[in-house]
C-alpha cells in the first residue's frame, strides 16, 4: 500500500502556565511547528493558543526541536486532502 509522508520540524516547549481561575499553577507541554527556539516567537504563539482559556502562560522552562515523521495511506490522503489546482 503507497503512503504519503511529511517530515516536520517540530519544537515540544515545556512551560508554567497558571489557571486565573483557581490560581493553580500546572506545568503544560505544547508542540509547535516553525517557532524555532525564539522565546519571543514561542510565546507568542503560545499565547495565541491559550487566548479563551483560562490558562497563562507564566514560564518557557526548556525547549526541544524534533523532527517527526507523518504518514498516511494514498487513499485517507485523497479522503482528507483539498484538491489546489
Amino acid at each position: 500500500m503507497r503512503m504519503v509522508t511529511r517530515t516536520i520540524k517540530t519544537s515540544v516547549i515545556a512551560t508554567k502556565c497558571v489557571n486565573t481561575d483557581t490560581m493553580e499553577v500546572v506545568d503544560m507541554t505544547f508542540t509547535l511547528s516553525k517557532v524555532g527556539a525564539d522565546e519571543k516567537l514561542i510565546a507568542k504563539n503560545l499565547n495565541k493558543k491559550l487566548k479563551g482559556t483560562d490558562l497563562k502562560l507564566v514560564k518557557i522552562l526548556g525547549v526541544a526541536e524534533e523532527v517527526v515523521k507523518f504518514g498516511m495511506t494514498e487513499e485517507e490522503f485523497m479522503s482528507y486532502a483539498k484538491v489546489i489546482a
